[in-house]
């Protein structure tokens, strides 16, 4: 195959005669042209023509093989409208490319559009992939594809999908290959969990994981006999492999299935080094190696780890990492081992597992060494025969464990081996006590929770201390895990215990508390449920004052818990008992400071959950309650001022868009009362006060109160500067700290004030110290790119456009990569495309026209 294939259609070259404004509305008007038939309102071409009569031969041209292009990867659609500029042709030519009549499409993804055809010289079925529509204007899509079909066609193995031809005919990039009459895997999948759910059977029998093994020896050959080429695939998942039947159905008995692997899209030839530099981060999330995930060079090894994980979700139909965030997600695949495959799925061979968690160590060199590797022990273990890979032992473990957290953690570790002895011990006196009940059952209960509580007292404490500690957040991360199997167990052996019921449900909230920090959402809703339920009972048969306030307060938490799952209306709902449970103990006992207080929290997350369903009047009514409750409370007793403080804050929050006045008086006598309070000088009472000038800073802001709002967001900076030197490791601190300085730049910016640059600068170079250690941040990405805009707004403002240029840039890079990670952030596609946008405004002050229009057709296609 020549590579001239891939020759540019010199009808659809840019021609060099026109002027950098003749280039500006060429691109304008294609670009306003392409998205008209995207949407299905094509814009009449003939009217485009007399509109811009010197533009009307390129135009044509343009018109004429963009249309050809849009009918096929639209899928057979309805022509636009070109009777205006194109002779009449032949039906059957539309839907023709080069020797091949396309039939129906198949599928689409991010690299192409396949479809059925009809190769025509040699009469057979084949599969043809053309380069989506959206594509044609983008030479980094054109090459990816191109790279994909060649490395594909290099290649020649039985598992290994056989490209026929390469090709590009009127503009349109194509490759044709041989047509696989199956499924992919992650279809299979959805469809053996919907039959699982149908039947309410989730157990998997043998001939499952014995398809899976011979599935993955297939998948492991095919990848080694890529690697032999030098071409690592760097993108294997289950859409990547099709399944073809000969002679059972995937997951059944008999003859085993056929597998392929496709779309080399990502493939690296490791020949060809420019190709995968350190940074680059290139694959499909959930699947990728650590190594990816990190954006570090990558071997042959990635596509056995990749396989592992699939072949984990394969078995125990399951995903490896089931975070949806890109961020999470990727910290996860970097610093976490997925849940182990035999506790996910305790019918599943032990030495299949253990194959599987081999290809998917996180470390490399722990990985099979290669893909043939992987085949054969997984054919091993379908001959029946002693497997390479085992389960690792606890001195292993242990080891790779601490080699990975280096000192900090390490000293860490010996606060933890303090826990587990105070585990220990608690366990034993509780056991002792409890085997004591038919002697004295005051005793035991009152004993058991006494060593409860003192587990929980160590365990909070130990956990503060540990977020105090640069780089022990998987130690503290056990040891939060290791109390929540502990509660579990507590919880599992006195379920039916009618002696130790209260004790249940004050687990039940405590194990939900801690789930909130280190489990899924799912789990602490449950957990959170599963305490409201029992202290229901409870307070049914026994209706005292303390039963009723301990239901009350599980129902706040639990309200909590549905509040972060977007579950308004049922939050509310726990709110609404709550209150009315809390409201009358503390008019039954008015002195009672705890009915009291718990009521004004109450009050206080109900005016949340109303905020965050947009109900702002009835935000605004709750956190008026709420001030009133904490108002009493604070008259008799000044340690309550921080919480009148913060509701104070709170209710101004709510007014400010609609009362900005009265919200900034709330503001300024929040002040007043956390600057009273933080004469201790804790990290968490200065925060706060920080958090409040920067509050009242915005609303003044917005009030056009410019100077009031500069000094308040510079009280603001000072107080969260002395608390980052205080606690260095806190990394929320550093990114509090980061938003104040940007929002300080904007104001100063907006009173055209020099000193904007200065604290612009103040917020970036906080934002490239935390993105040295949390690089895949979506989150900090995003704001590092609007700070960097921001930055380069001021300076534009003072006539520095050279200046302004390299940081709006830089600007568009960070947004980049957050949208990359972020795809359906509507936010972080809005704020790219505003960046594309100034930096073409600041580029056409510099006289650079094309440069201009080059961001202005980029920040067209990503405006929503």
């Amino acid at each position: 195959m020549s590579s001239s294939l891939w020759s540019v259609d010199q009808s659809l070259a840019p021609v060099n005669e026109l002027t950098d404004e003749q280039q500006l509305r060429l691109t304008d008007v294609l670009d306003r042209w392409l998205m008209s038939l995207e949407v299905g309102t094509p814009l009449a071409q003939h009217k485009l023509l007399a509109e811009h009569p010197d533009l009307a031969e390129v135009l044509k041209k343009y018109f004429h093989s963009l249309t050809d292009l849009h009918e096929m990867a639209a899928g057979f659609g309805q022509a636009a409208d070109h009777s205006q500029v194109n002779e009449e042709r032949d039906d059957d030519t539309e839907k023709r490319i080069g020797d091949f009549e396309l039939l129906g499409e198949l599928g689409r993804g991010g690299m192409g559009v396949v479809y059925e055809a009809r190769q025509i010289s040699l009469d057979r079925r084949v599969a043809i992939k053309i380069l989506p529509f959206a594509s044609v204007l983008d030479s980094r899509q054109i090459a990816r594809f191109k790279h994909e079909a060649q490395a594909a066609a290099q290649l020649h193995h039985a598992h290994i999908v056989p490209v026929f031809a390469i090709g590009v005919e009127r503009g349109v990039h194509y490759y044709a290959m041989q047509l696989v009459n199956g499924q992919s895997l992650d279809r299979w999948i959805e469809e053996q969990n919907e039959s699982r759910f149908a039947k309410r059977n989730r157990q998997l029998p043998r001939e499952h994981f014995e398809n899976v093994a011979r599935l993955g020896r297939q998948a492991a050959e095919a990848l080694h006999a890529a690697h032999e080429y030098g071409i690592v695939h760097r993108d294997i998942k289950p859409s990547n492999l099709m399944v073809e039947p000969t002679g059972s159905a995937v997951g059944g008995t008999g003859e085993p299935n056929k597998l392929w692997v496709t779309d080399f899209g990502l493939a690296r030839v490791q020949r060809e080094v420019s190709l995968t530099r350190t940074g680059d981060l290139v694959g499909t999330l959930r699947y990728m190696s650590p190594e990816q995930a990190q954006g570090s060079l990558v071997d042959h090894r990635t596509d056995v780890y990749s396989l592992g994980v699939t072949l984990y979700e394969l078995a125990g139909l399951a995903p490896a990492y089931r975070e949806d965030q890109s961020a999470t997600l990727l910290r996860q695949i970097e610093a976490h081992d997925p849940t182990p495959l035999r506790q996910l799925r305790p019918e599943i061979p032990a030495d299949l597992a253990n194959i599987i968690h081999k290809a998917m160590s996180r470390q490399r060199d722990d990985r099979y060494a290669t893909a043939a590797d992987f085949a054969a022990d997984l054919q091993r273990f379908l001959a029946g025969e002693p497997t390479a890979a085992r389960a690792p032992s606890v001195v292993e473990r242990a080891s790779r464990w601490i080699a990975r957290h280096g000192r900090a953690v390490a000293m860490a570790m010996s606060l933890l081996v303090l826990l587990v002895v105070g585990l220990t011990i608690g366990s034993a006196l509780v056991l002792r006590e409890t085997q004591r009940a038919n002697q004295n059952l005051a005793r035991s209960q009152e004993s058991a929770s006494e060593a409860r509580d003192m587990l929980d007292r160590f365990g909070r404490q130990l956990s503060e201390r540990l977020a105090q500690i640069a780089g022990a957040e998987e130690v503290r991360r056990d040891l939060l895990l290791s109390a929540c199997n502990y509660y579990r167990r507590f919880i599992a052996d006195s379920q039916n215990d009618p002696a130790l019921q209260t004790q249940l449900a004050i687990t039940y909230g405590r194990l939900a508390s801690l789930l909130d920090e280190v489990g899924t959402a799912q789990e602490a809703l449950a957990a959170h449920q599963e305490a409201v339920g029992f202290l229901q009972q409870l307070s049914a048969r026994e209706a005292t004052p303390e039963s009723r306030q301990r239901l009350a307060v599980a129902q706040n938490n639990l309200a909590l818990a549905l509040r972060r799952s977007d579950k308004f209306p049922e939050a509310k709902d726990q709110l609404d008992q709550a209150i009315r449970t809390q409201h009358a103990l503390h008019t039954a006992s008015p002195n009672n400071a705890t009915y009291a207080a718990e009521l004004a929290k109450s009050y206080s997350n109900l005016g949340l959950v109303q905020q965050d369903a947009e109900n702002t009047a009835a935000a605004a009514t709750a956190f008026q309650s709420s001030v009133d409750a904490w108002s009493s409370l604070v008259t008799a007793d000044s340690q309550y001022q921080p919480k009148l403080a913060a509701a104070l804050s709170n209710l101004a929050g709510v007014l400010a868009p609609q009362e900005p006045t009265r919200a900034i008086r709330l503001y300024e006598r929040a002040i007043q009362l956390q600057t009273a309070s933080a004469t201790a000088g804790t990290i968490e009472s200065l925060r706060e006060l920080a958090l409040t000038h920067h509050n009242l800073a915005a609303t003044l802001s917005r009030s056009q109160q410019l100077p009031a709002a500069t000094a308040a967001y510079r009280q603001a900076i000072e107080i969260q500067t002395a608390i980052v030197a205080r606690a260095p490791a806190q990394v929320s601190l550093k990114r509090e700290l980061a938003i104040s300085c940007n929002n300080l730049g904007l104001v100063l910016t907006r009173q055209k004030d020099v000193a904007a640059a200065a604290s612009f600068a103040q917020a970036a170079d906080l934002q490239t110290q935390l993105l040295a250690s949390q690089p895949h941040d979506v989150s900090l990405l995003s704001n590092h790119g609007s700070t960097l805009s921001n930055w380069g707004v001021a300076l534009s403002q003072r006539g520095d456009h050279a200046a302004a240029v390299e940081k709006l840039t830089a600007a568009v890079q960070f947004q980049e990569r957050a949208h990359e990670l972020a795809p359906d952030s509507e936010r972080i596609e809005t704020l790219l495309s505003k960046h594309r946008a100034l930096l073409a405004t600041t580029k056409q002050k510099m006289d650079l026209p094309g440069a201009a229009a080059v961001e202005t057709t980029a920040a067209a296609h990503l405006t929503p």
